[in-house]
């Protein structure tokens, strides 16, 4: 396998945008949908060529001759269908004379080949930036505490650690005699009761420190495994233990909603799409602060509105967020100012947010923020 194909299959991150900004033309942008059934590589593979063969004329009309065109669009032909015909989403082809990248999305493009002097990446930006977006939940129980690393469409749990005790029972068996609060205080089971478990207000009256003290035990292993993350921390739980956790808590990013409920309760994936509504709320907050800024600052030489403008403040590394209205492209589309200026935004550290038309400043195309 020579080096194009190793690049081909390599995942496509946000990333990876900073370098495409810097790429030069001719960048061919192609989306191909990979339909969600079995026995399909075969038409998804014509597509991918037919794709090629309409990019042919364009890559002519920059210049290129046959060999050349030839030369540019071969490493297409080292894709194998086989390998990404059973899943969904769509195939991103990008191809310049010193690249050759080719990655899966989850959502479903429309065919189109594209030559221009920037690759095309507002068609795709938006589920990229969704694909990299994961939470954590930390699903809280006397009897089982569980730690969950997330995205929007997968759930795995992650270990706390070989010595952390995951309940409050293992908890009281494996502690130190002196541990506080209470260095006399009976265990639960000389009391009569279950350990991990309340009967009444004195049981839990009873037990509110020992599982605070679980609590803090859990909330160290989870900041040690969430050691330089920010990905938002969702709690899932009763109302009096999340509350008592959220006191606890240490992790900076902790998700200002939780899952209400017994963890346990929640079967057939409930967890993940209740805990995924709060993530989704946490994932809007930088976009929230920045369009309260926009506002803030509405009608200063901190904010913009036209494409040209937004472009020349993006190459100069001006713009700090960009806001563009999904499905949007500029009005005369001859230079495609908004892919520039996302390009350029994300080449120059900005954040990019394509968001509905509603949610854009002044309801138009694009807006920018600003850092001076």
């Amino acid at each position: 396998m020579d080096k194009g194909t190793v690049e081909a299959t390599r995942p496509m991150r946000l990333a990876d945008l900073k370098e495409l900004a810097l790429v030069e033309g001719p960048c061919l942008t192609m989306t191909v949908p990979i339909r969600p059934a079995e026995n399909t590589s075969r038409q998804d593979y014509m597509r991918l060529k037919s794709g090629a063969h309409a990019a042919e004329p364009m890559l002519a009309e920059y210049g290129l001759n046959p060999k050349q065109i030839r030369e540019f669009l071969d490493p297409l032909s080292q894709i194998d269908g086989d390998s990404w015909s059973i899943d969904f989403g769509s195939l991103v082809v990008l191809r310049a004379p010193q690249v050759f990248r080719c990655f899966r999305v989850r959502e479903q493009l429309q065919d189109s080949s594209i030559v221009a002097d920037r690759f095309q990446v507002l068609p795709f930006l938006r589920v990229l930036q969704d694909q990299e977006k994961r939470f954590y939940v930390l699903a809280l129980s006397q009897k089982h505490v569980r730690l969950l690393r997330c995205t929007n469409h997968s759930s795995d749990e992650v270990s706390l650690g070989p010595n952390v005790p995951i309940s409050v029972e293992q908890w009281l068996n494996t502690r130190s005699p002196t541990t506080s609060p209470d260095r006399a205080a009976q265990r639960s089971s000389e009391s009569g009761a279950t350990a991990g478990t309340f009967n009444s207000t004195h049981d839990r009256d009873n037990m509110d420190p020992h599982i605070g003290n679980f609590f803090h035990r859990i909330d160290e292993a989870v900041s040690e495994v969430l050691r330089g993350e920010t990905s938002p921390l969702v709690l899932a739980g009763v109302e009096y233990e999340t509350s008592m956790y959220r006191d606890i808590n240490s992790y900076p990013h902790l998700a200002s909603g939780h899952v209400q409920g017994s963890p346990e309760s929640l079967k057939g994936g409930e967890l993940h799409k209740r805990a995924l509504e709060v993530a989704h709320r946490a994932f809007a907050e930088p976009m929230n602060k920045a369009l309260q800024q926009y506002e803030k600052l509405g009608g200063t030489d901190r904010v913009a509105s036209k494409p040209a403008a937004i472009v020349k403040a993006a190459s100069e590394g001006r713009v700090a967020s960009l806001f563009i209205a999904e499905g949007a492209r500029d009005a005369d589309n001859e230079e495609d100012l908004l892919n520039t200026a996302a390009l350029q935004t994300v080449a120059h550290g900005g954040d990019v947010w394509v968001t509905d038309p509603q949610t854009v400043p002044g309801r138009g195309t694009v807006a920018a923020l600003l850092r001076f």
